[in-house]
Parts: structure tokens; sequence; C-alpha cells
């Protein structure tokens, strides 16, 4: 027996050597554990502990819910999956980690716990929204000045959710160590946060897309390549009352090179389940990476969403600060922290920025945060 901890989860894998071959469909792996109020910060579930009932948990395909006990348990064939916990209102991962990903499965079984903390969460809440960084290592510097500035922020806010074009055209790579590179170079210049992230994937951030010489097979490839490197593409989780659904808008065309704007299957199938679980009164906030009218399946899209009260949907892609209406929706799109792909402000003159979001009981308000701005407030208040 072997006992794996990592951030804000326990793993214990029960490792069985099989010596003779067996039926693929014999192999799938059993994947269980309980979701428990970590009342001593141990990630370890102990007696005593409560146990939350009726919590998701997914591998992106299939959602099961957890029992009385806390108890879930689901089965899969795939060799990699990222499980994922729609963490409830209340409560937060005890070390900020609501997925895990599991690699070399197709063993008998595996066990993940999800270990959670209760947290104050109440309405007003305010978050940040930052799109389309188009990370280089030349701009690196930037993207760390972004994440000081935020760490600065008085009140800290709740999260920062990153909808998109994290790295600069990781579709058009055919080097698989390049696309690691990229968003290696990401990962550590978003490391300062000191609030939880939450990333949507960008067109731009599917590795080998658009070029043919990127090895299908590699592990960098596409959207697998992505949620290995970074987290799933999609993904939901319960803030204050507020259900946040987390959509990928990037398939792969059907010749195998190439891309356009559409939910891919598996994330639609996947939206159809975790939102139809969501009791109709429940608010719903909504992070894309394309504006939503540009979904090539947005009928479906509406379709999923009819039955709920969306406050809004949040994206980024064209590079301006606008809003707009999709549907009966709202839409805010957040400008760009690269401006035009740092040669200079975005397409519609607003600087290189992100937006502070707060939300309200009675709607959402939004400011667009230049770059810098916070440091020459500063530095002006010291040479006055």
């Amino acid at each position: 027996m072997r006992f794996i901890s990592g951030r804000g989860l326990t793993i214990v894998v029960l490792g069985i050597v099989v010596l003779t071959a067996v039926p693929a469909q014999l192999c799938a792996s059993q994947i269980s554990g309980v979701v428990f109020v970590d009342s001593n910060l141990d990630n370890h579930p102990d007696p005593g502990e409560a146990r939350l009932e009726g919590i998701a948990v997914s591998d992106g395909h299939q959602i099961v819910t957890t029992d009385s006990y806390g108890r879930y348990r689901l089965s899969s064939d795939a060799d990699f999956i990222i499980l994922r916990l729609t963490v409830p209102s209340g409560y937060w991962p005890t070390d900020g980690r609501w997925f895990v990903r599991l690699k070399g499965l197709r063993l008998p079984s595996k066990i993940v716990h999800f270990p959670l903390r209760s947290v104050v969460q109440q309405v007003p809440f305010t978050f940040v929204h930052v799109t389309d960084i188009h990370i280089l290592r030349s701009t690196a510097v930037k993207v760390r000045q972004f994440v000081e500035e935020v760490a600065a922020m008085e009140p800290a806010p709740v999260f920062v959710v990153d909808t998109g074009d994290m790295v600069m055209d990781s579709t058009e790579l055919g080097d698989p160590r390049r696309a690691a590179e990229l968003f290696g170079i990401y990962n550590e210049a978003m490391s300062g946060l000191l609030g939880p992230l939450l990333p949507v994937p960008g067109n731009h951030d599917h590795p080998g897309f658009s070029n043919p010489d990127f090895p299908r097979g590699n592990p960098s490839f596409g959207t697998t390549g992505y949620e290995r490197m970074v987290g799933p593409a999609y993904y939901s989780l319960d803030y204050a009352g507020h259900h946040l659904v987390a959509i990928n808008g990037t398939e792969l065309d059907g010749n195998g090179v190439g891309y356009h704007c559409a939910m891919p299957p598996d994330c639609l199938a996947w939206l159809r389940q975790d939102m139809a679980a969501v009791p109709a009164n429940q608010l719903v906030i909504v992070f894309i990476h394309q504006p939503a009218a540009e979904l090539a399946n947005l009928d479906q899209l509406l379709e999923i969403l009819a039955e709920h009260p969306v406050r809004a949907i949040f994206h980024g892609h064209d590079h301006a600060v606008k809003q707009s209406q999709v549907g009966a929706y709202t839409q805010y799109m957040g400008g760009a922290l690269s401006g035009a792909w740092w040669a200079g402000p975005c397409l519609d003159g607003s600087p290189q920025g992100h937006s502070i979001v707060t939300i309200t009981r009675d709607g959402v308000q939004t400011t667009y945060q230049a770059l810098g701005a916070m440091q020459q407030v500063q530095e002006s208040a010291v040479n006055e």
C-alpha cells in the first residue's frame, strides 16, 4: 500500500501486479474516496470529521455525487483523467486543490479524498478577471507585475479567473518541448497569486492544433496537453450561492488540423449533466474564452442555460473592453493583459490590463484596471 499526499488531497493506491493478460474491459480503474470537512487540516478523513453529502465529483465525462457518508465512486478505463470536485458554497479545499491528475490508470483501485475547510463566503464578493495574456519568456516580467498588483489589492479578491490565451500561439507549434516551455513560463509567472486561480483555455492554448508536424499521440497535444500542463478544460465550482461554470470553446477540426469556435462534444455532454443538477433558482456565472455568440453550437448552450438565472458571462478573445448581449444574458469582455500582443494597447485603445469584478445582490459591477495603474497611484502618493 502506498500513500501519496498532494496539495489538498490524499491518494491511496493499492498496487496489484498482474502477470497475465487481462481483457481491456476488466482494466477499468475503480476510483473512490470521501469529501469531508478537514477539521484538523491534515488532509486525511479522521473519525468525527463531517462528511458532505450530494457533492459532485467528475472525470470530465461522468458526474457522480457523494452519499450520506460523503463517499463517491466511479470507474474509468482511460490512461489519464483529471478528477475534479464541484466545491460547494461555504467551503474551499484545505490546501487549495480542487482537481487531481490521475495517470497510468487501469489499476484495480485508486482512492482520492477531497478535504475541505469552512470559509466565510458572502455577497457582495470581488474577483479579478484577466484574459489574453499570450505569455512569452520576454513578457513574463509583466505578468509577474500583474500578480504583484493583485496581491496588493485590499480587500483581496476571492479568486482570479483567467479566460484564456494564456500563452503565445501554442496551436502553431510543432515541437512539444516548446509547448511545455511556454506553459511552464505561465505557471511560474502566475504562481505568486495568493488566492485561487480559475483557468479557462483559449483557442491558443491547445498545443499543435494547427500544425500537422506536432505528433498527435504526444501527451502535450491539444486539449489533453493543456490539461496536463494547466488544469481541466471545463469544470464547475460553487461560491456564495453562485454556480461558476468554466467552458472550453475550442474544438479540433474534423480533419485533425486546425480548430473552430465550438464546445467540443465531451464538454457539451458534461455541461448538460452539470447544469441539470443545478437548482433552477441558483444564480449562474459562466467563464469562457470566446464570446458565446461566436460558438457554432450557441443554440445548445442557450438551451442548457435557459432554465437558470445567469448573472453574467465573462470572456476575452477580442482584446477589447466591451459589454454585449447574447440571448437574455450579458457578456463582459475583459480587455487583454497583453494589449495588442504586447505591441501596444488593446485593439479598442484600452490599455494593457485586467478587470475587477464585484458581484452584488443587484447585479454586476466591473472596473477595468490598467497594468501599472496601482503602482502609479502609490508613487504619486509618495511624491505628494
